[in-house]
């Protein structure tokens, strides 16, 4: 995109947006606008008693060919320049302006996703156990699309004990399955399960993909992602036990502080899934033949590059928010066979400096911060 998109004698922090767009965006998501930038927000602080109308004015821009969001549709320009053209849909700024309670406790979201069906909906995943469905306009719908309260086990005011995350399979449109971690009642167990979904919103069957029992109340089964390769990739923490007590993370031959590679659209004569034929470590007996990468402490967040649009360059990278015990937070792009450390380091440091000389190679951070 031009610098043009960005000239303001304010040094805006976003592109100039277009007049229509600026009124409709400080209408229906200026909750957001904080998370913009320190400069557009004082603007907006310094226009609450004047309206969007003060506010529009010192970041819209009429120039018409580079205005946000028409510059992303502005044939002219990306004809010009061979930008894939992306499509623009100002509906897509859902708002999210008040979350209802349940049960007199509110919902705690913790994932938000779209489905590859062409409605637009998104899915918002809540703690206490229900996916919940908002419309492009934001409306949202009175019933879940998932309901699963009665199955959960909570622990009282814990945030990462309930569901804990969810994806669609790459097929769901025809098939209709859609796979969820939650922690089940009874005692502390974690579970990755396939639902097959009816049109209309009800279980059909479902299956166990994966069960483990953390040895600590925290870093449990994290999240998931479905792979450019077609498997799903499934994200474990180290168990949650202060400090790894029990170095899981290291360890080799169980699930906890790894992210794991699995087939669920095939099974194996002892296991629900099948393993990819070109995992790293398929053939090595001290490793269990799921692991992807390890040493990993909490990989709560984890996103796929869709790559450059044009190019294609980093299509298919996995990088995962890896929370830290105290001194860092760490982004790491997942790599096969990789081990990012933990617990014998923590960043770029030993976690503990007699423990640091005997671990492998440690893959590169893309970022971390003490």
């Amino acid at each position: 995109m031009s610098a043009h998109s960005f000239e303001s004698d304010a040094k805006l922090e976003i592109p100039g947006l277009c007049p229509n767009f600026c009124q409709k965006f400080y209408n229906d998501c200026h909750q957001i606008i904080k998370y913009l930038g320190e400069t557009v927000y004082k603007l907006y602080l310094d226009s609450q008693s004047e309206g969007s109308k003060s506010w529009c004015e010192k970041v819209q821009t009429f120039d018409e060919d580079y205005c946000f969001p028409e510059v992303i549709t502005n044939k002219k320009l990306t004809s010009e320049r061979s930008v894939l053209a992306v499509k623009s849909n100002s509906e897509k700024c859902v708002c999210f302006k008040q979350f209802e309670e349940y049960e007199g406790e509110t919902t705690l979201p913790v994932k938000m996703q779209e489905v590859d069906d062409g409605s637009g909906r998104l899915f918002v995943a809540e703690l206490p156990g229900i996916i919940s469905v908002f419309h492009p306009n934001g409306s949202k719908e009175k019933l879940p699309f998932l309901n699963i309260t009665d199955r959960i086990y909570r622990q009282g005011k814990n945030r990462e004990i309930g569901l804990m995350s969810f994806i669609f399979h790459p097929s769901y449109k025809s098939n209709g399955k859609i796979y969820v971690i939650y922690a089940a009642k009874g005692r502390h167990t974690m579970k990755l399960h396939e639902f097959t979904m009816t049109t209309n919103n009800s279980i059909k069957k479902e299956r166990e993909i994966l069960k483990t029992i953390p040895p600590g109340r925290w870093h449990n089964l994290d999240d998931l992602i479905f792979g450019y390769d077609g498997y799903l990739y499934v994200f474990n923490g180290d168990g949650g036990v202060q400090a790894d007590f029990f170095n899981l993370a290291q360890n080799t031959s169980v699930f906890f502080g790894k992210a794991l590679r699995i087939d669920v659209d095939n099974m194996s004569e002892e296991k629900p899934y099948a393993i990819p034929p070109d995992n790293p470590f398929i053939e090595d007996t001290a490793f269990a033949p799921e692991i992807y990468a390890y040493g990993l402490r909490n990989p709560w967040r984890c996103t796929l590059d869709t790559g450059d649009p044009v190019t294609g360059e980093n299509k298919g990278r996995i990088m995962c928010g890896d929370v830290g015990q105290g001194g860092y937070e760490e982004i790491n792009i997942i790599k096969k066979g990789g081990n990012y450390g933990w617990k014998k380091k923590e960043g770029f440091g030993c976690f503990r400096s007699n423990e640091c000389n005997d671990i492998r190679k440690i893959q590169n951070y893309i970022f971390h911060k003490s």
